[in-house]
């Protein structure tokens, strides 16, 4: 039983605080991240989304090779039902102020997508997944604990 208490404490001491912000329009949560210790980009927030989904442009700068092959390439159903392609990566990193995933799956989408007023991406499950996630949005802040 106390090894328990510990143990709860010991993660409360690990939850990190993040700020977020509203995304432009008031529909979304965007969230700063820093992609493999080079690219910084504002992500929305999106526990329906399996996957991180990144823009073509994000993945350019990334110096991913976008070339049009059939490897790796997956379809991906967006939230307004629409379609399209993307190619699957592997981040080395996906940092969030302090707290860090590394080998993170992610997608680069191959088109423009502006149905969904997608700008540099999506935050999804591929990394959320590693935390137990809360959000106060009366203060802006996310907290992220880290799942053993």
């Amino acid at each position: 039983m106390e090894d328990e208490q510990l143990k709860k404490a010991k993660n409360k001491a690990a939850a990190k605080e993040i700020n977020i912000a509203r995304e432009p329009g008031g529909k979304g949560i965007m969230v700063e991240v820093l992609l493999n210790d080079s690219v910084k980009v504002n992500l929305v927030l999106d526990t329906g989304a399996s996957i991180v989904a990144l823009s073509r442009k994000t993945g350019e700068e990334l110096g991913m090779d976008l070339s049009d092959t059939k490897k790796d390439l997956i379809q991906m159903r967006l939230a307004d039902g629409s379609s399209t392609m993307a190619k699957v990566i592997i981040l080395k990193s996906v940092k969030v102020q302090d707290v860090e995933v590394k080998n993170v799956m992610a997608a680069v989408m191959l088109d423009e997508v502006p149905a969904i007023g997608l700008t540099e991406g999506l935050l999804g499950m591929s990394f959320l997944s590693k935390f137990n996630l809360k959000t106060d949005l009366k203060n802006m802040k996310m907290t992220l604990e880290k799942i053993e």
